[in-house]
């Protein structure tokens, strides 16, 4: 959905690493297309961030709000 996380990585000495962020950032079509969080606004299917550079996917719902208060 919309505003989840997809953290991608790899194994490494045996023990698995996230190395990279992706947002989901709607549908073209029937397809869920995903944002970089170094580049955004590149709105590519999930194939081409995965699993082309890492053998881990891990998928992760983020909250529907959060609050901040300043000087906290």
């Amino acid at each position: 959905m919309v505003g989840d996380v997809v953290y991608l990585g790899n194994t490494v000495e045996g023990r698995p690493e996230r190395q990279h962020v992706i947002i989901c950032v709607g549908k073209e079509g029937w397809v869920w297309v995903y944002d970089s969080h170094a580049t955004a606004y590149l709105r590519e299917p999930l194939e081409v961030w995965y699993p082309e550079h890492f053998s881990r996917i891990r998928y992760c719902r983020i909250a529907d709000a959060v609050s901040y208060v300043e000087g906290e």
